[in-house]
């Protein structure tokens, strides 16, 4: 009897023991709690995750490693029977924990924190405003980066208009004396240039217009062209001609086709004279 009253009493303080050890017991470590514990946060999905400030548990800490410059967006949601995202912060940090870049507080069921970042390593807290809730605050948390891309340069600037007209200088070659008109001029350009009758040009001492022109006879390599009034200066042998003519006309005026150059043939050498007899006029050669 006296040993079974022993285990009894030995059993009711192990109880209360066990009881009072448990009742006490401080709540495990956060193993995200503090900045050097942060866990990686990838890219573009949704990662659930709680608070439990009763736990101990009043902020979660993530990392993201950024490889390109761009726009970082953080959001935090809760979900929308709760509504509780009043009671939660978001909080974006360098890598030190400390040097603070964006922050979001409270609103709505979704938070967002935005900063433009280049590559690099930064920390995202997630704490609760509300120490003292007793019930845990489920959360999910996504990281997008929107890579910053240099603008497309500026379109080139457009092409100025091609000129409808290009102007040939000429020398005058031969001035034809008329007695109760004006003068007849022969020119250097022609149909090679893609001059045509009818076209009108003017006569030129350095920049002064002495007298204007229509082309009235055109030839393979030159044009004749009549005077349509008296010049104002004499004509000289520095007097050029100018005409103006289509764009491109020059280009338009096929070459004249190349001759066939014919085969050489070799030319037969005449035929070796024949040996002197010994003896000649050179007897040297006989030596």
């Amino acid at each position: 009897m006296r040993v079974e009253a022993s285990l009894a009493r030995l059993a009711l303080v192990l109880g209360i023991s066990m009881s009072v050890g448990f009742g006490c017991a401080k709540p495990p470590p956060d193993p995200d709690g503090l900045a050097s514990q942060a866990r990686s946060l990838g890219m573009d999905y949704w990662q659930a995750d709680q608070l439990h400030c009763k736990k101990g548990d009043c902020v979660d800490w993530y990392r993201i490693a950024l490889l390109e410059r761009g726009e970082l967006r953080v959001d935090v949601r809760t979900p929308q029977a709760a509504g509780y995202a009043q009671s939660l912060y978001v909080r974006l940090t360098a890598s030190n924990g400390q040097t603070n870049i964006a922050d979001a507080v409270g609103g709505g069921t979704t938070l967002r924190a935005t900063a433009d970042l280049q590559p690099g390593t930064y920390l995202v807290s997630v704490g609760s405003l509300d120490p003292g809730r007793a019930a845990p605050l489920p959360y999910d948390v996504h990281a997008h980066l929107e890579v910053w891309r240099p603008p497309p340069p500026p379109p080139p600037p457009p092409a100025p208009p091609q000129p409808r007209f290009e102007t040939l200088d000429s020398e005058v070659l031969e001035i034809e004396r008329h007695r109760n008109e004006p003068d007849a001029v022969l020119l250097s350009f022609g149909a090679q240039f893609g001059v045509e009758a009818g076209q009108r040009g003017r006569l030129k001492n350095a920049n002064t217009t002495i007298a204007e022109f229509e082309i009235v006879d055109v030839y393979p390599d030159g044009s004749r062209a009549q005077l349509l009034d008296y010049p104002t200066e004499k004509i000289m042998p520095t007097t050029v001609a100018e005409i103006d003519v289509p764009a491109g006309s020059r280009a338009a005026v096929p070459s004249p086709p190349t001759p066939p150059q014919s085969e050489e043939r070799p030319t037969s050498e005449p035929p070796d004279s024949e040996p002197e007899p010994a003896g000649s006029e050179r007897p040297w050669l006989n030596q």
